[in-house]
């Protein structure tokens, strides 16, 4: 069987999974009008595009030798993720300092707002991408390089994907922050190989970065749509990949 990177079915599956979010994206942020825009975002880009079609995409490479897994939660799993929401609040907190006290609330309610959209976000860059990125690079260089390849592969198309959103996101010093952001998010995930725990990281940046742009798209959304934005996004990965 010949490599699957290069292999036509296997690019191809690759190339769905990873595309399926950023084009549906754009299409939202900048084609669609902004009355449709709060229930499409949610359904059809974080759920449908940002992780049932990743998370479909990457089955099928986990089913064909390609993915060896970095989704299913076993027991094992339960201190790595617990340490990972506390290095998150960490670095919330330490980036905050002061205005925590007068924040949480809002962080709180950002948080569970924004962790589907990281999940999705690392399904797409790291679960699909950066293993892609890794492997061809793997054929190349030696393993260690071949991962720091991968990274800043996948922390400049990380950056890239953010000319998909509307402002303060799509210009390139944002692009370069977040290019930059993820290059952390990456070296996490180098180490844990835990999807999961990439995204809890992940979210925790991301609800930094809005509190310090004063993003308040998120504010207005009930809580508890939020947290039922989070269960559908994990079910959904659960249910296809176990």
């Amino acid at each position: 069987m010949p490599a699957l990177w290069i292999s036509q079915p296997g690019a191809l599956v690759v190339l769905t999974g990873a595309a399926a979010l950023p084009l549906s994206n754009y299409l939202v942020n900048h084609i669609v009008g902004s009355r449709h825009r709060r229930m499409l975002q949610p359904l059809a880009v974080v759920v449908l595009a940002g992780t049932l079609v990743p998370a479909l995409a990457i089955r099928w490479l986990m089913q064909n030798g390609w993915h060896s897994g970095d989704l299913p939660i076993d027991g094992t799993d339960a201190a790595l993720l617990g340490l990972s929401f506390v290095v998150g609040f960490a670095l919330i907190a330490l980036a905050l300092r002061g205005s925590l006290k007068t924040e949480f609330p809002r962080v709180i309610r950002l948080y569970l707002a924004l962790f589907p959209i990281s999940l999705a976000e690392v399904l797409v860059f790291l679960s699909i991408l950066f293993n892609w990125i890794e492997r061809i690079a793997a054929s190349m260089v030696s393993s260690p390089w071949a991962s720091v390849a991968a990274a800043i592969a996948s922390a400049a198309l990380f950056g890239l994907y953010h000319f998909t959103y509307p402002p303060p996101w799509n210009n390139w010093a944002q692009a370069g922050r977040l290019s930059v952001v993820w290059l952390f998010v990456c070296l996490v995930y180098v180490l844990t190989r835990d999807a999961w725990a990439a995204a809890i990281i992940d979210a925790s940046f991301a609800t930094i970065g809005f509190v310090r742009n004063r993003v308040t798209t998120l504010n207005g959304a009930p809580i508890v749509r939020a947290i039922a934005l989070d269960a559908l996004s994990v079910g959904v990965v659960a249910a296809i990949l176990g």
